[in-house]
């Protein structure tokens, strides 16, 4: 374990990429950003708390299946290909850029956030596990596409997981975002949130 609890360090920028011992990390709160770190490597937990942004820095890591929620205002590049189980992103989130979660083959649930506007282009795609999006947000985020480029969610996922949105969205979200089973729910459904680690 890598402990930086208590270090001054703010920017962890192109560090700890491929290596095979490392398994979890404890960051300090003062951590702001993380760029191309960690790639490849053998990390299993890390808690990303407060992170401001990060940027191809999770690419990879076969072993990586708990992230706690994320806080970060924007999420660029960085689970691609890890065994994530879910996903909880916290009303701080007002972008995931493209590619960021693609091909994560464990992931069966995600809470995406409140102030959610834009989902980027192969965001989520090949993630054909997932099983349930809940978005309670009254403003339908945008899919993002690019001339041939890949959609935010591939045709699986659209066919099988089921979207919750909020009671009368269901028309909105169902125009915006071409998903086969969209539920409406209201503020006080019983939404089993334990599992993505939202209260």
């Amino acid at each position: 374990m890598l402990d930086l609890k208590e270090t001054g360090v703010s920017i962890i920028n192109n560090c700890f990429c491929k290596n095979e011992s490392l398994e979890e990390v404890r960051l300090p709160q003062m951590c702001t950003n993380i760029y191309s770190s960690f790639c490849n490597s053998s990390i299993k937990r890390i808690n990303l708390g407060q992170i401001k942004e990060f940027y191809c820095s999770f690419k990879s890591c076969p072993q990586l299946d708990s992230i706690g929620e994320i806080s970060t205002g924007n999420i660029y590049d960085s689970f691609v290909g890890c065994p994530i189980d879910s996903v909880a992103l916290s009303n701080q989130v007002t972008e995931i850029y493209g590619y960021s979660f693609r091909d994560c083959p464990s992931l069966r649930y995600l809470r995406l956030p409140d102030r959610l506007e834009k989902i980027g282009v192969g965001a989520f795609l090949d993630c054909n596990s997932l099983e349930e999006i809940v978005i309670l947000s009254r403003k339908v985020p945008t899919l993002e596409t690019k001339g041939n480029a890949l959609p935010s969610f591939g045709d699986y996922t659209r066919r099988h997981c089921v979207l919750y949105v909020p009671f009368g969205y269901r028309g909105e979200y169902s125009k915006a975002w071409p998903f086969d089973r969209v539920v409406e729910v209201d503020d006080s459904s019983p939404i089993d949130t334990t599992r993505l680690n939202v209260e």
